[in-house]
């Protein structure tokens, strides 16, 4: 059995959803989901039961999008005054360690790299490991959550502010993870879901490249990464 620490880092990449039902004191979910999994397996076709079982992961899995955690007591108060959807709570922790982890990396660079930008250890140290907590450990957490609060009202709209706050995350912590201000909502909501992925209305569409071939592949990385900057600016005036 691998020691505990391995099995944290394990379960921070690799976040296991395995098992079934609302995690003990959120008091946020179905309060019987077992019985609600049963009748969805029961009703489902034989080719479509794979595809339920994800579902249902998703749905029930022991949720391992926040990884720092607040008091019972303060993460209740958010969801039933804060958010709009208690369900969203995971959502909302995510974003806040996210928010918290970038606070306390700018801050250590800013104080701690040397002030000529001269390439050394500690700046070596510092970019290893913010690239590895941004990324490896944090980035998938961070872009599916701002996907899901693209789609969903995360803070209710009774509180003032709610617009702004629910802004934050693409005006502010999408720029960190390689996402200019406000483009993911224009891209992925705005052209996106309402072009249906046909190009070219969808300038991002993917329905004119070959599933199986690498090298469409690689175009379609590429075309996407290069000339996005491009597409949008031109989507939204057009």
């Amino acid at each position: 059995q691998a020691p505990p620490m391995l099995r944290t880092v394990r379960h921070l990449l690799f976040p296991d959803l395995s098992s079934y039902g609302a995690e003990p004191g959120m008091g946020l979910l179905d309060p019987d989901p077992a019985e609600h999994a049963r009748e969805l397996l029961a009703a489902a076709k034989p080719h479509h039961r794979r595809a339920v079982e994800l579902a249902l992961c998703d749905l029930y899995g022991r949720r391992a999008e926040a990884i720092v955690r607040l008091p019972r007591g303060v993460e209740r108060a958010l969801a039933h005054r804060l958010l709009h959807d208690p369900r969203d709570l995971p959502l909302l922790l995510n974003f806040i360690q996210c928010g918290l982890w970038l606070a306390f990396s700018l801050t250590l660079q800013l104080t701690l790299l040397p002030r000529d930008g001269g390439l050394s250890a500690r700046a070596v140290g510092l970019f290893v490991v913010h690239v590895v907590v941004t990324w490896a450990i944090l980035g998938q957490r961070f872009i599916l959550g701002m996907h899901f609060a693209a789609h969903r009202t995360l803070i209710s709209p009774r509180v003032p502010g709610a617009a702004l706050l629910n802004a934050l995350p693409q005006l502010v912590l999408a720029n960190f993870w390689g996402m200019p201000a406000g483009m993911y909502y224009l891209h992925h909501v705005v052209m996106h879901h309402a072009s249906n992925n046909l190009f070219s209305w969808d300038l991002s569409g993917t329905n004119s490249y070959r599933r199986d071939s690498p090298l469409a592949l690689l175009h379609y990385i590429a075309n996407f990464a290069l000339h996005t900057f491009l597409y949008l600016p031109y989507y939204a005036v057009v």
